[in-house]
Order: structure tokens, then sequence, then C-alpha cells
């Protein structure tokens, strides 16, 4: 594995034996492409462009999480473009609020999260109703604010065990009971148990169309930041495919399934983000960037194209990241000249 710094683009560039076959090596090629938005425009980030990450990297804000920066170095090759969002919502010229709506767009495609304050259930003589929204000036998009959640659950005298919403253990809203109910049964834990704190703080970000109304709800959980390797949500996605024994590409998805586009949008697509930064909305023109590596190995050249396979939005920073990848096959080193040459070009998508 190498990794290149190449203005104003970081890459990296990997070259490995694939078991069973002598006579081949595989070849991965990641680079990725920085952009600062001033005054609705996009500019190549060309002082501190964002470097390959080979981990998953916090993203904080005012000490406040809001998510993680996916790795880079995902072996992907179907032709999905994903859309991540690592930021807060921001209530309109920061008067302070109790609702309101975020809102993406990406081309034609479009989704809003509503995202409410801090809220709490209160039992009534007709059962438990939901208190009104504390106001609030800003709100992180984070899974943290999503619905989900654990739990600890004494199952027996000094007895313990974990329960959570296994889509989003770090989230608020989860009911333990069902769960905790289900094991002291299936344990014949003796009475008082399961005894579990009856406390539940409502998530603050939903879908619209999922809101919360009743203590039975069990809503998907709402967020654009990177889905983290622990989530359910990549077991539901990850089908294996028909009549083979490996998995389908939702393998290395690292977006919301909402934010898995079948297909790269169209050239120069609109970017538009509502209720993210103070002044209201924030908005740019994808640019038009092709990224080739010329590989001379083995006696031949190979031109190898790295498509935009992500798009990761920063509106805190106001910037934005490209991901581009690209995979090829070279003859194992036997003694020839071989060398790589990143090349840049005008355009999108497939040349």
């Amino acid at each position: 594995m190498k990794l290149l710094n190449v203005h104003p683009l970081t890459t990296l560039l990997s070259v490995s034996a694939i078991p069973g076959y002598d006579s081949v090596r595989a070849g991965m090629f990641v680079a990725k492409a920085t952009y600062r938005v001033v005054d609705g425009q996009a500019e190549l980030e060309t002082q501190k462009p964002a470097p390959i990450l080979i981990k998953d990297t916090p993203v904080l804000c005012e000490d406040v999480l809001l998510g993680e920066l996916p790795r880079d170095d995902m072996l992907r090759s179907d032709p999905a473009f994903e859309v991540i969002l690592l930021g807060r919502a921001h209530a309109s010229r920061g008067t302070p609020c109790a609702q309101m709506k975020v809102a993406l767009g990406v081309g034609a495609v479009r989704r809003e999260l509503l995202v409410m304050g801090d809220r709490t259930w209160t039992k009534t003589l007709f059962g438990r109703r939901i208190e009104p929204p504390l106001p609030f000036t800003s709100m992180p998009l984070a899974w943290e604010r999503a619905f989900g959640g654990s739990a600890v659950v004494e199952i027996d005298r000094e007895s313990f065990v974990d329960v959570c919403d296994v889509r989003n253990a770090v989230g608020r809203g989860f009911d333990p009971a069902p769960d905790a109910k289900g094991l002291a049964k299936h344990l014949k834990s003796p009475k008082p148990y399961p005894i579990f704190s009856p406390d539940r703080i409502l998530p603050n970000v939903e879908f619209p169309a999922q809101a919360i109304r009743a203590w039975e709800d069990r809503p998907e959980p709402a967020c654009w930041a990177t889905v983290p390797m622990t989530s359910a949500i990549h077991a539901l996605r990850m089908p294996v495919a028909p009549g083979k024994a490996e998995a389908g590409p939702g393998l290395f998805h690292r977006a919301h399934p909402d934010w898995v586009l079948p297909q790269l949008p169209p050239a120069s697509s609109q970017v538009t983000v509502d209720g993210v930064t103070p002044d209201g909305r924030w908005s740019f023109t994808l640019p038009t960037l092709q990224v080739w590596l010329d590989v001379l190995a083995g006696g031949r050249e190979q031109h190898i194209q790295a498509l935009p396979q992500m798009l990761v939005l920063l509106p805190e920073e106001r910037t934005f990241q490209l991901v581009y990848r690209g995979f090829f096959t070279v003859p194992p080193p036997g003694g020839e000249p071989r060398a790589a040459r990143v090349r840049l070009a005008e355009g999108w998508g497939p040349g």
C-alpha cells in the first residue's frame, strides 16, 4: 500500500497478490478531492486537502461528535454513488425553535429530516403522551440523536445483561421492555425481575413520515452520517447474490440506505442542503473532474479511470469531499520497468 500526494488530490495505490492466482496481481487506486464552497462556488482545497483514511475517523464540532469520516480503502466496484452528511441543524437566523426540517437534494433526489428539541414521555390517566419539545438553536445530526439506544437489564440478583436496538445502539428512544421480558422468560427469572430503568428520552431526529406518535413505535433510525460498522443496517442490505457464495455489493456501502443512489447523478448536478448552516441554505454544483491512473507493467500500459463513488458533506467547515476508486490487474514483478502516473481531466463519470 502506498500513499501519494498528488496536488491537489490525496491518493492511495495498492497492489497485492490474489490467493490462488500466481500470474496476476490486483490493484486498487483511491483518490480524494477536497473542495471548499465560497460564495456558492466549489473550489479545490489546495492548502489542506483531506488525507486518505484507512480507518473511520471521528468528526467533532465544539466537542460534539457529528459522526465519523468513513475509511476510503473499501473495495467497492458497483456503480452506486453514496452521499454522507456530517453536520448540525441550525435554527433560522439563530432564533431558538422547537422543530424544523433539514432537506438534502442531489440532482433530482431530495430527502428530508424532522429535527426537534429534547422531549420526554409523560404518564397520564389515559396512557403516555409526548411532552412538547424544548427550543434549540443547533442540533447534531448524529446517530446519537436518532432512534435507537441500549439499556442494562438486571435479570436476577446482581446478574446484568445489555440489550439494544441492533440498528443503532447509541441512539435514544429504544424500549428495552420486550427484549428484557423475553430474556427473563427464557431464563426463568424470579420476580420482580427483569428490572430496568423506565426512562426513555425521545430521538431528536426522525423521518417526517415515521415520526413517533405512540409508545410502541419503533421507526427506522433517521441519520445521514456514516453508518457505523457495528450497525445491523449493514446486515440488512448485503444479501448473498443469487447462485453465488459471496455477499452482494451492499457489504461495503457506508451511507444510509436512503443515500445510496443506484448510479452517478448527472454531470454538474446541484447539491442543496437546507437547515445545516446559520444562513439557512448551503448549495453548490458538483464539480466535473475525472481522475485517471496510467500504469506501465509487464510491458503494457493501462489507463484506469477512478470513478466518483462517494460525496461527503461537511457544512460546518463549508467543505466537501469526493472519493474516487478504480481497480485493475497487473502481472507480478518480472524485472521490467513498472510505473504509475495520476492524470486529471475535465469530465464526469465514465470517459
